[in-house]
């Protein structure tokens, strides 16, 4: 709304979303070595003659690969006013607001309609138009301008002189 107000009123909210990832391993190995121990027991006591003894390394070959996805969705979010008290009040402030914007523009046009009237009533007094027809002759065209009493608007009167066979001329 105009002027600041902002009424608070129930809001649902959409909002599409698009991630990727990419995952890999450091430091990248081709193989994987695991040491082989012996189990040797030469004098068959069930145990082996040296423990822990690393026989050699078996490679196993490993196939890393690096892992991307890419995940999209949606989230959506719902909010409501708690306080119904505020958004009442909220709506008669725009309402009140409204009604001030009309007085201000009903203000303004009246204020233009006399500034209109004032000026093409003194064009009409000093005898000057628009030409009948012109685009701003409709400016004008429903002003009227009356004569106050007592007052006398400058004219010309035509008086013709009397001829020599008039009764007035003999004397």
């Amino acid at each position: 709304m105009s002027q600041g107000i902002q009424c608070p009123g129930p809001t649902l909210s959409l909002s599409p979303f698009v991630t990727s990832s990419r995952n890999f391993d450091l430091p990248h190995q081709s193989v994987t070595r695991t040491p082989v121990y012996s189990s040797a027991d030469a004098d068959d006591n069930g145990e082996p003659d040296s423990p822990g003894k690393v026989l050699y390394y078996s490679e196993m070959p490993r196939f890393e690969k690096d892992r991307r996805s890419v995940n999209y969705g949606i989230t959506a979010t719902f909010s409501m006013p708690l306080d119904g008290g505020l958004t009442a009040r909220c709506k008669r402030a725009v309402e009140t607001n409204i009604e001030l914007q009309q007085q201000l523009l009903a203000t303004k046009r009246l204020e233009y309609e006399l500034f209109r009237a004032k000026q093409c009533g003194q064009l009409a007094e000093s005898r000057i138009q628009f030409r009948p027809g012109s685009r701003y002759a409709q400016v004008c065209e429903d002003i009227v301008v009356y004569v106050p009493p007592k007052k006398v608007i400058p004219h010309v009167h035509s008086i013709s002189a009397p001829s020599a066979g008039s009764s007035d001329a003999q004397k």
